[in-house]
C-alpha cells in the first residue's frame, strides 16, 4: 500500500470507512493533476480524526490557508503525519457532498466509482452558491472530461462506444444529467458563474416536472449529425421539442 493512504488503512482497522477523495480521486481516471492534502470522505469528521491521532501516528494542526474562502474544503480538520509532515491530511464529511449516501469498509484503499466522482462533484457545484470553492470544483471535474481515458466519457459522436456512454449516463442522477451530456460532447467548456446560473435553471426544471422520466429511453439523445458539426464551439444547450416534451 502506498504511503501516502496509509491514513486510510488505519481508519480501516477502527472500522471507520472512508474513500479517498479530490484529486487522488481524480487521477484515478487518466487525469494529470497535482495532489495536495490528502481528502478522506468519512460518516464523521471528528470521529476519524480522533482515531487518527489515537494511533499516535499524527498531530492536529491549525486548518490550511490553501483552502482559505473554500466552503467544505476550508472547514475540514487537518492532520499532519509525525513522520512526514508534507502529507497534510484533511476529513471531510460524507453528507457535505451530494449523491455520498453510504460509505463501506474495504481492504484496500478505496476510491469512488467514475459514477459516484462525478455525480458528487457536478451536484455540489450546483448545490453550493457561486464562489472561489466553484471553481475548485469546476477545475477538478472538468480534468475528468477533458482526459477522457475512460470510454464512458466518449460520446457516440466523437467515435466513442454507445454502451458504455449510455450506461454512465443513465447513472447520472436527472437533475444534473444535461450538464453531463454537455460536458461530454463539449458544448460547454468552463464552469463559470453563467454555467451555473444555467444549468441551476435547468436541474430545477427537472425537480419540477411532475411526469418522471421514462426508464426505458432516461436521457436527452445525442447531438445529430448536423449538430457534431456544432459540437466545438462553446455554448448552453438550447432545448428541442423532444426535451421540452421530456421537461414537461
Amino acid at each position: 500500500m502506498s504511503t501516502r493512504y496509509r491514513p486510510a488503512a488505519t481508519l480501516h482497522q477502527a472500522s471507520i470507512p472512508c474513500i479517498i477523495w479530490a484529486e487522488d480521486a481524480i487521477r484515478q481516471f487518466g487525469c494529470r493533476v497535482l495532489v495536495g492534502h490528502l481528502f478522506l470522505v468519512v460518516p464523521d469528521p471528528i470521529v476519524a480524526k480522533t482515531c487518527l491521532l489515537g494511533s499516535g501516528e499524527y498531530t492536529e494542526v491549525d486548518r490550511s490557508t490553501a483552502y482559505h474562502g473554500e466552503g467544505l474544503l476550508a472547514a475540514a480538520p487537518r492532520l499532519i503525519p509525525l513522520q512526514d509532515d508534507s502529507l497534510p491530511i484533511a476529513l471531510l464529511r460524507a453528507s457535505d457532498w451530494v449523491d455520498i449516501h453510504s460509505l463501506s469498509l474495504s481492504r484496500e484503499p478505496q476510491f469512488p466509482p467514475l459514477c459516484t466522482l462525478l455525480s458528487s462533484l457536478l451536484g455540489t457545484w450546483l448545490r453550493e452558491p457561486y464562489s472561489r470553492f466553484s471553481s475548485r470544483l469546476s477545475t477538478w471535474i472538468t480534468s475528468i472530461y477533458e482526459a477522457r481515458a475512460d470510454p464512458a466519457l466518449v460520446g457516440p459522436a466523437k467515435g466513442g462506444a454507445l454502451e458504455p456512454y449510455l450506461t454512465l449516463t443513465r447513472m447520472i442522477p436527472a437533475r444534473i444529467r444535461q450538464l453531463h451530456v454537455d460536458l461530454v460532447y463539449e458544448r460547454v467548456f468552463m464552469l463559470a458563474y453563467a454555467a451555473h446560473v444555467h444549468y441551476s435553471a435547468v436541474a430545477e426544471t427537472v425537480d419540477q416536472c411532475a411526469a418522471p422520466i421514462d426508464d426505458t429511453d432516461p436521457i436527452i439523445p445525442p447531438p445529430s449529425i448536423e449538430e457534431i458539426g456544432k459540437g466545438n464551439k462553446p455554448g448552453f444547450w438550447n432545448p428541442t421539442p423532444h426535451d421540452k416534451r421530456a421537461l414537461g
